[in-house]
């Protein structure tokens, strides 16, 4: 395999927030997500990880002062998996979130993370907005150096779903 096989290899990923609020929240809560844009993970260049982040903002209002939320993913792959595709081919990666307290990653599709924390006012949230990283929370992707080493040349893409519950 020589290095110019790998320069046309090109990932993007649109990713798509949506929220839902459980039954017994649903009343009290309501959600913002901004910000969110989609990911070019660029060309891979033979060696080492592809990998993308986005930052955006996500505000819970209602309830506790500090309201937290649980987010689940799901990929375009086979069966919602995490899955880059250039029509017949498939390109693994990986989705971690951090909500300002460190990346923690999704296991698998439909996989949730817990207890994480939006801006919980008004103030927060255009502190957010106006792009105070204290408050900003970070979508990354990446695909392994392993899994790219075995994909054709080509262009890639896919979908991401994370779906933001109130807790």
């Amino acid at each position: 395999m020589t290095l110019a096989r790998f320069g046309h290899l090109l990932a993007v990923l649109a990713i798509v927030m949506a929220s839902t609020a459980a039954p017994e929240a649903r009343s009290a809560s309501w959600i913002r997500i901004s910000d969110l844009d989609n990911l070019h993970l660029g060309r891979w260049s033979g060696r080492g990880d592809l990998q993308a982040e986005d930052d955006h903002c996500v505000r819970i209002v209602g309830g506790p002062w500090r309201r937290t939320f649980r987010l689940e993913a799901y990929g375009s792959g086979p069966g919602g998996a995490f899955a880059l595709r250039n029509g017949r081919d498939h390109l693994p990666f990986e989705v971690a979130y951090d909500d300002g307290r460190g990346y923690r990653t999704f296991r698998s599709p439909g996989d949730a993370l817990a207890g994480l924390e939006g801006s919980h006012n008004h103030w927060l949230y255009r502190r957010c907005r106006w792009g105070h990283v204290d408050e900003r929370k970070r979508v990354r992707i990446r695909v392994q150096e392993a899994d790219l080493a075995t994909a054709p040349a080509g262009r890639f893409h896919g979908h991401l779903l994370l779906m933001v519950v109130p807790e």
